[in-house]
């Protein structure tokens, strides 16, 4: 998980920096920008969450759980608490295990995924992505 979380914050915006140490040397190095969280989803995501931690302590970390409806199959949020500034921060979703049905709920979800500008601010961070996972299909 700790690899998936480095990788997807290689990912996020950064600027050149240079400090001048203690002893007087010179250190040229990187910081991120400002605006950057990470959204789980609930109960998998927050899997994910240590490993962002120990990477970036204070980071900010929303939650999200979706539920699908057992008669029309269309998911809904049943939870979402987020960084009130949501929409101007760079997005990293937690989310393990990725099925392709299961992400496509996430469209509608409350993080505003479905606008062109929040889909530019999200990195989806997952250890298996699957496309169709053949359930009911024999495969």
């Amino acid at each position: 998980i700790r690899l998936v979380v480095e990788e997807g914050l290689n990912q996020l915006p950064y600027k050149r920096c240079t400090i001048t140490t203690p002893t007087g040397g010179i250190y040229e190095g990187l910081k991120y920008l400002k605006g950057n969280c990470g959204v789980s989803i609930v109960r998998s995501g927050e899997a994910m969450e240590q490993g962002l931690r120990d990477c970036c302590r204070s980071i900010r970390i929303g939650k999200i759980l979706i539920q699908s409806d057992e008669d029309t199959h269309e998911a809904h949020v049943v939870y979402a608490k987020f960084p009130e500034d949501i929409s101007s921060r760079k997005v990293l979703l937690m989310y393990p295990i990725m099925i392709e049905s299961r992400y496509s709920g996430l469209n509608g979800s409350g993080l505003c995924l479905d606008n062109q500008k929040s889909r530019l601010n999200r990195i989806c961070l997952a250890l298996h992505a699957v496309t169709n996972p053949g359930f009911g299909s024999g495969g």
